[in-house]
């Protein structure tokens, strides 16, 4: 969780800090063994660079023309978890924030940062007996 945590997202600190708190103290003292090992292949200082190359080397290979135009209707089918196919329209599939390296880590940073701020209206409060009385 210490991993999550390195770009100090506050949602990731927190549940980083929850855990910290919840282990006994040979968890923690292998925690503080195994860590420098796990930042050494995973930390942001390796990673990042590595997802940059990855990046760089797929946007090289879009289908599309020879210019990058994806002009044309094109649908992309990319394999789940559970193994079924779905479907995406090619011009969202090929989003530049999705494989531009730049883009993309300024995408996920806004996403983590403030991850869920959508809004919900529910409506007006009724009481449930006139409601189901009025077949509502």
């Amino acid at each position: 969780m210490d991993l999550a945590a390195e770009r100090n997202y506050r949602q990731l600190v927190a549940l980083r800090e929850h855990y910290w708190l919840e282990l006994g103290e040979q968890e923690r003292e292998r925690a503080l063994a195994i860590g420098p090992d796990l930042y050494r292949e995973y930390g942001d200082a390796v990673a990042v660079p590595r997802m940059d190359r990855l990046l760089n080397e797929a946007r090289r290979n879009i289908t599309g023309s020879r210019v990058g135009s994806l002009t044309a209707p094109m649908e992309v089918r990319a394999r789940t978890e559970g193994g079924e196919f779905m479907r995406f329209a090619g011009d969202k599939y090929y989003r530049r924030q999705y494989w531009d390296p730049k883009l993309y880590h300024q995408w996920k940073d806004e996403f983590f940062e403030n991850p869920f701020n959508g809004e919900v209206d529910v409506g007006e409060l009724r009481m449930a007996r006139v409601a189901y009385e009025q077949g509502r």
